[in-house]
């Protein structure tokens, strides 16, 4: 199989909805190894969209979170927890770009915006969607 564009590409995907989760999609899509990182304590909304998967409401079972995340890693963490930030931290520093797409301000009060990042990883590309 021939190279994709971005196989050499790791992502560390911490968005949520549609915006964020369909970018990180698309560079799965061309060969990025996509890490897609979910807070314990505040699920991506895409869980509560159906269709559901046997017609059974339940954060598993979402055709739309399965679709958004398809070709992508995940990992689910408590961001407001100092070792689930450090574990944030260490993925981020083996990443190349980071993707986010929260609430204006979330990131900075997790300690994970782009100035704490680069701590980590001088050269990260940050993408906010």
């Amino acid at each position: 199989m021939p190279n994709k564009v971005f196989d050499d590409i790791r992502v560390a995907d911490l968005s949520w909805a549609a915006a964020g989760p369909g970018v990180g999609m698309f560079l799965a899509s061309l060969g990025a190894e996509v890490i897609h990182i979910e807070s314990r304590t505040r699920l991506d909304v895409l869980r509560t969209a159906g269709p559901y998967k046997n017609n059974k409401i339940h954060p598993d079972n979402s055709a739309s979170f399965a679709q958004y995340n398809a070709g992508k890693y995940g990992i689910s963490l408590n961001l407001r927890n100092p070792k689930g930030k450090e574990i944030v931290k260490k993925i981020v520093a083996r990443s190349d770009v980071v993707l986010e797409n929260m609430s204006p301000g979330a990131m900075k009060r997790l300690g994970l915006n782009f100035d704490e990042l680069r701590k980590v990883k001088p050269d990260i590309i940050m993408i906010i969607k």
